[in-house]
């Protein structure tokens, strides 16, 4: 019985001395505080996998605007799709949007194509401070849609770009994508589709501008949705 006192008050002697040199560091001024806040990791959530799927609502930015006809066309099949591409729009923008929808509306399918625009701050960032802000901030608000649209039987996220010049999206796309997957993967009832994979191969959906897409690009962009949609949900 003494030999497990004694243990037990080493064990507690060295978890005090652990707490007592915390916060010495902290009060001396070596370590901040926040550094010793956890990160945000939203709970998954239970899965609505295959539902039977009446009601799409789809929400982006300029690439979704210049495809609306094509989804339209192609998710015929639903009962009145929405469409909602709002040129120049990232997620933070369209978040009162989605929410106001998914509240309403209750689709039984969400996709979001939100994103590129998103990484217009990182690509200006000064240094690497702040290019890690910018992708924290953009991973805090992809986060808290998905929290609020867990209760969606399935919301699909189409990544970016990352065979681009423009905006850097060579070295950008994969990380923002990275991103991505990494929040989805805390929510069963989402999905991510690699809009970048889906591309390949198809030079001729790329639009001069080599960030938006051609007539041919809309309807390949439309059909990757579609099909994700129907092997997803």
């Amino acid at each position: 019985m003494d030999v497990q006192r004694r243990n037990i008050l080493i064990v507690l002697g060295s978890l005090a001395a652990i707490l007592i040199g915390i916060n010495i560091l902290i009060i001396s001024g070596t370590l901040s505080s926040s550094a010793l806040s956890l990160p945000f990791v939203s709970p998954p959530t239970t899965a609505k996998a295959h539902v039977q799927v009446r009601t799409v609502a789809v929400f982006g930015d300029s690439l979704v605007f210049g495809a609306t006809g094509d989804l339209q066309f192609q998710l015929a099949r639903y009962q009145n799709p929405e469409i909602h591409g709002v040129i120049g729009s990232s997620t933070v923008q369209l978040e009162p949007l989605i929410s106001e929808v998914h509240q309403t509306k209750h689709p039984d399918v969400i996709v979001i194509a939100l994103g590129t625009n998103d990484l217009i701050p990182v690509f200006l960032a000064q240094n690497p401070n702040e290019h890690a802000l910018h992708m924290i901030n953009f991973s805090n608000h992809q986060l808290a849609v998905l929290q609020a649209l867990s209760d969606t039987p399935c919301v699909i996220w189409v990544g970016v770009q990352e065979h681009n010049t423009v905006r850097n999206l060579k070295v950008l796309g994969p990380e923002m994508n990275a991103t991505m997957r990494a929040n989805l993967a805390n929510y069963l009832n989402a999905h991510f589709l690699d809009w970048e994979a889906a591309m390949a191969g198809h030079s001729d959906w790329q639009a001069p501008d080599d960030l938006h897409f051609s007539p041919a690009g809309n309807a390949g962009y439309a059909s990757a949705m579609t099909e994700a949609i129907a092997s997803q949900c």
